[in-house]
């Protein structure tokens, strides 16, 4: 008995440690995208943003920008309002496809990674479709990879924990509002 309590403590330990290295190791990588995405910004291209919905939502209808209330959801949305303006950032819904933040949406309960094969596939198709009508410009994903597998464009997030990827995308954000106090 004391033999697993002490080897369950080590396992532990262990993956404080794992998580704490890699933390710091995406502090470093998000500086670096962050010099990346300013010179993104300043370029004169239109940066067209898709950002993942979220398991939390409201209980009424109303505008899908409001609906998702998760932290992961919102990280996201803070990031994406500092590379594109408003007409350009786009929610991946599991239900609606690609949603406008001004859309009007009615609560819902679906999964994509919970989805069979056929049902993500016609998702994909329904999405590609919806993109086709958007105007030209750079594609920026900032979404797990359960949903950016479908597309091609720029993605942002490290493959890591969702935990670490809000941390990464906090940094990004306290990057560009650090430096645009300086500026």
């Amino acid at each position: 008995m004391e033999k697993r309590k002490s080897l369950t403590r080590f396992c532990k330990e262990r993956l404080i440690r794992q998580k704490f290295q890699s933390s710091e190791e995406t502090d470093v990588d998000a500086d670096k995208t962050y010099l990346v995405l300013r010179t993104l910004i300043k370029t004169k291209n239109i940066n067209i943003v898709f950002i993942p919905c979220g398991a939390s939502k409201l209980y009424r209808k109303t505008k899908a920008q409001y609906m998702y209330r998760g932290y992961y959801y919102h990280a996201c949305l803070s990031l994406a309002r500092w590379l594109a303006k408003k007409e350009h950032i786009f929610i991946l819904s599991a239900k609606y496809g690609m949603l406008g933040l001004e859309e009007e949406i009615e609560p819902y309960e679906l999964r994509l990674s919970k989805q069979g094969k056929k049902y993500q596939l016609k998702w994909r198709n329904k999405v590609l479709r919806q993109m086709r009508k958007l105007p030209k410009g750079k594609r920026i994903f900032i979404c797990p990879n359960s949903y950016a597998k479908f597309f091609k464009g720029l993605f942002l997030l490290p493959q890591v924990g969702i935990l670490i990827q809000v941390r990464w995308i906090n940094r990004v954000v306290y990057n560009f509002r650090r430096n645009e106090c300086i500026e």
